[in-house]
């Protein structure tokens, strides 16, 4: 049998390593074209591959939000880091996130060519390694979540089924949005077979 098609399938990306990892970009995604960023739930795209990783793992596994944060050009309304204090917060609320990465420590120099125009400013520092005001919100955000860390994260009460074979899309993502409660975000489940 030729294994190669089921390469990339949601169950074996989220059952084969010992840890789930999902990149969680929210313009890259659609979620934030697709909600807006005024709206909260544009920045709880972490939140959301998190779910759908943990409903397509058949044993529990620590899932690890491994590249997330926010283009300065995205945004005209939002400050930088109140977009990263959210993406932050909304991906580390759901059970089973054990960690999550920033997507750059720093900036990149413009001399160093090469680099789409957006990648040059993604850091949490600058290129003479001075904490941004991002980077400040970042260090601020964790120290928190630390003290806090083994509070109990749950979910809302009202899980969103997803049905099988499906690809967790935008308009899944909008049924998943509209059950959040509390400020807790929904159990993604595998609808039965």
């Amino acid at each position: 049998m030729d294994h190669r098609q089921d390469r990339f399938q949601a169950a074996l990306l989220a059952n084969e390593p010992d840890i789930t990892t999902v990149h969680a970009w929210p313009y890259f995604s659609g979620f934030l074209d697709h909600f807006g960023e005024n709206n909260d739930l544009a920045w709880s795209i972490g939140a959301y591959l998190a779910q759908v990783a943990a409903a397509h793992q058949t044993t529990p596994r620590p899932i690890w939000v491994q590249e997330i944060g926010i283009a300065p050009e995205w945004v005209s309304d939002v400050a930088v880091e109140d977009a990263a204090e959210q993406l932050i917060r909304q991906a580390l609320s759901v059970p089973g996130v054990s960690g999550l990465s920033w997507w750059a420590s720093h900036d990149i120099r413009p001399d160093h060519g090469g680099f789409a125009p957006l990648e040059y400013d993604l850091g949490l520092l600058d290129v003479h390694n001075r904490v941004k005001p991002v980077g400040h919100r970042f260090a601020d955000v964790t120290a928190d979540l630390r003290k806090t860390a083994d509070r109990q994260r749950n979910l809302a009460p009202a899980p969103v089924l997803l049905p099988r074979d499906t690809p967790a899309d935008l308009q899944f993502a909008t049924q998943w949005a509209a059950k959040w409660s509390n400020g807790q975000p929904p159990q993604v489940l595998i609808e039965p077979a």
